[in-house]
């Protein structure tokens, strides 16, 4: 089945026009193993306007030429282009591949910068086929991975590879260890083979190797065929030898070539990026003509950076016609991105004199003023930045602050920011509560875990009602959306505050307006960090944590431990206690409204000790480590276990309660 290869055989050229030994297989490309579904190559009939009389006068005119003139014009061309004139025409065809045109094709490809010599096994059409076309011997497609293998002469697909080659260890697997005596007769791609190596080393070197199939049968064959019948050793010898010598010299010629091509691909990267920094340097010549500020071109976090770079760094020779071409396209990107630049300069000047504007207003109105992060959505800045960012002065900027800004905004956040809530709340799943009527409400309190409240009330964090939460939040984190700080509302938060409604006999649903004429609370449990009179969200703080530590503790109790548990925790802050526990005061001024005498420390314990301690009573209901301050060892045992008084073994450290535990149980 003729293939590809065919077209550059070499038919009526000699493969060599030495008498040197260049292998039994005088044409290895026409053992090419083509696809199962190759059809067999079939000239194109040319159409009537190819044969057209014009055009076959013009061809007859050229062949009429005498040789010498058309090998001289034809010696100043490409070998690829030679290649494409020998397929023209049947005509063509038959000048360039006789044996009058072997000068031609010699002189070509010496023209060619460092070639190597046409190796002894090919004809320089081969030869020139091999190194400068690009498509698949086998199946002639161009598409996809084309590898090409110098050594073997092969250029193909990776598909028509696998089906042409084969490892040392297929042959083995096929046709037995004899397959090992063509190792050395072939050419094959892999490790190098060194003469120091021993023989073993070479073996497996030849086992990874790969082989060309069609040529390693016919290896076998006729190795088997000399090796059957009675001939001369010596023959046989000198066949191997041969053999040997010659894919020893393809292999050679072969890596010689494959360095060549190596060193090309260098040379045509080192052109290109030449090429590239030529243009890119003219190029900005021409913007530095233009006046276009750098400042403005695209950075890589732009969208348009890509584009410009594609524009600035191509591998094409800098022309003022496409200078012209291009030029009014970099110019659209590069006023869309001054115009970006200007807009985020001017709002950071905005920002900042806002900043420092919203810090001196009254707390009423600076509490519902967003962060500066926020403003990017505020319509009056939008269209300020749009008038002005090609250039705004100092005094306008700090007018627009305070007419726009601060005294009479827009509304958008706040709108936004209360649609936010109102969506959330109405979430919670708290079906036997009044019907829901507005951010109003006392009970509407959000747990905020920034590091200040942290800092302030512990690591829950604190309680703020609406809207202090939002001049709270834009305080702390001035440089962050609201968006990404979104506070939440826990549902037993939202739960205790309504109890804690009722027990001072308000209705669950009523105003913080209703709340704050009663004043600040107190709660008799004496706790160290609200044992003074509350405002109302420290109020609700203190008795969420109270019930958020029971449930914690209930929910980790061992399974051995449960039957006792409730003996030992103490849920003293539970709806029914809230009313023993908690009053209001009208008395801003009085620390301590129901002083309580604290009870004393044991005297056989020292003052002098660790703070990080635990409670053992804990540990032995949950197996849990449950860090308490010594200071408050006694509000620990009298609020969450109901002991009277703290002994000295009811606090410690933790090894030495988890050793107490170990050699006894307390119950």
């Amino acid at each position: 089945m003729a293939t590809l290869s065919t077209l550059v055989d070499g038919q009526g050229l000699p493969n060599s026009l030495d008498s040197q030994h260049i292998g039994f297989i005088s044409n290895r490309l026409q053992l090419i193993i083509p696809p199962e579904n190759a059809k067999p190559l079939q000239m194109r009939k040319p159409s009537r306007k190819a044969l057209s009389r014009r055009g076959r006068g013009a061809l007859k005119v050229f062949l009429d030429l005498p040789l010498d003139v058309i090998f001289e014009a034809l010696s100043y061309l490409e070998p690829l282009d030679l290649l494409t004139l020998a397929r023209l025409s049947k005509e063509f065809r038959a000048l360039f591949m006789s044996r009058s045109s072997l000068s031609v094709w010699r002189r070509v490809l010496n023209q060619v910068p460092g070639l190597p010599e046409c190796p002894r096994d090919l004809t320089e059409p081969q030869y020139a086929s091999l190194v400068f076309e690009k498509f698949c011997m086998a199946c002639g497609s161009n598409h996809g991975v084309i590898n090409v293998d110098y050594r073997r002469r092969l250029r193909m697909c990776v598909t028509c590879f696998k089906n042409n080659t084969i490892t040392g260890h297929c042959l083995i697997s096929e046709y037995g260890q004899f397959a090992q005596n063509i190792f050395p007769l072939l050419p094959c791609s892999g490790e190098d083979i060194d003469d120091n190596m021993d023989d073993s080393d070479k073996y497996y070197i030849y086992l990874d190797s790969t082989f060309f199939k069609p040529e390693a049968e016919l290896m076998l064959a006729a190795l088997d065929e000399r090796t059957d019948e009675p001939c001369d050793t010596a023959q046989l010898s000198t066949f191997m030898e041969n053999e040997s010598l010659n894919a020893l010299c393809m292999i050679t010629e072969g890596i010689s070539i494959a360095l060549w091509h190596a060193q090309k691909g260098l040379e045509a990267i080192i052109d290109a990026y030449d090429t590239i920094e030529s243009r890119y340097q003219k190029i900005m010549a021409e913007i530095g003509l233009l006046g276009w500020n750098p400042a403005y071109f695209p950075e890589d976090s732009d969208e348009e950076f890509e584009e410009w770079e594609k524009y600035l760094r191509q591998p094409k020779e800098f022309s003022k016609r496409g200078w012209n071409m291009i030029r009014p396209k970099m110019e659209g990107i590069y006023l869309r991105c001054r115009r970006r630049r200007q807009i985020d300069s001017l709002f950071r000047r905005v920002t900042e004199v806002y900043f420092h504007r919203r810090v001196v207003q009254p707390d009423e109105t600076r509490i519902t003023m967003p962060g500066c992060a926020d403003l990017v959505d505020d319509p009056f800045l939008e269209e300020f930045l749009d008038q002005k960012h090609a250039g705004c002065t100092d005094e306008e900027i700090l007018a627009f602050v305070d007419d726009k800004l601060c005294n009479n905004p827009s509304g958008v956040f706040i709108q936004e920011v209360e649609r936010g809530l109102l969506q959330q709340i109405r979430l919670l799943d708290v079906s036997e509560e009044p019907p829901f009527e507005g951010l109003e409400q006392a009970r509407i309190l959000f747990l905020c875990p920034c590091f200040a409240c942290q800092d302030e009330h512990g690591k829950s964090g604190g309680l703020i009602s609406y809207p202090e939460i939002i001049g709270h939040l834009a305080d702390v984190y001035p440089d962050r959306r609201w968006s990404s700080l979104y506070p939440c509302i826990q549902r037993d938060v939202y739960i205790a505050a309504g109890v804690i409604l009722e027990t001072l006999g308000l209705e669950k649903n009523a105003t913080k307006d209703e709340v704050n004429v009663l004043g600040k609370f107190v709660c008799v449990c004496h706790h160290h960090m609200f044992s003074g009179p509350l405002p109302f969200e420290q109020l609700v703080l203190h008795v969420y944590n109270e019930q958020q530590w029971y449930r914690d503790m209930k929910l980790h109790v061992a399974h051995n431990m449960r039957r006792v548990a409730f003996d030992y925790l103490l849920n003293s802050h539970s709806d029914h206690r809230l009313p023993e526990l908690i009053r209001h005061t009208t008395s801003d001024d009085d620390a301590e409204t129901h002083p309580r005498t604290p009870l004393s420390v044991p005297e056989t314990q020292s003052t002098d000790v660790p703070e990080d301690l635990i409670c053992s009573y804990c540990y032995q209901l949950t197996f849990r480590d449950c860090p308490i301050r010594n200071e408050t060892g006694e509000y620990h045992m009298r609020v969450k276990h109901g002991m009277e008084s703290r002994h000295e073994d009811d606090v410690g450290e933790p090894e030495e309660v988890h050793e107490a535990y170990r050699s006894s149980h307390r119950y």
